[in-house]
């Protein structure tokens, strides 16, 4: 999972894409299709360090800095046909 999938930049992609290449290169893992998933930040969760450093890297990438409450960027209904489909 990955908060650069959230942003929509081209950028923010590519460093996706670059994540999971090296992913793959490294486990040696070859699926036939692979899905980027945004996932969440769980801010209420953290501890002050995490909390503080995930609020830096969200703020640099346009998502949520409201530490109050929890934030969810997965797209579930994407990621529940992706895995109808790879299951199939």
């Amino acid at each position: 999972m990955c908060l650069a999938v959230a942003s929509g930049t081209v950028e923010a992609q590519e460093e996706a894409d670059a994540i999971l290449h090296t992913f793959l290169q490294n486990t040696g893992w070859a699926p036939t299709d692979t899905m980027e998933v945004a996932g969440a930040l769980k801010y209420t969760q953290y501890d002050f360090f995490k909390r503080l450093a995930l609020q830096m890297i969200a703020k640099r990438s346009g998502g949520s800095t409201d530490t109050s409450c929890d934030h969810e960027y997965t797209d579930w209904t994407a990621l529940a046909r992706f895995l109808s489909d790879f299951a199939a």
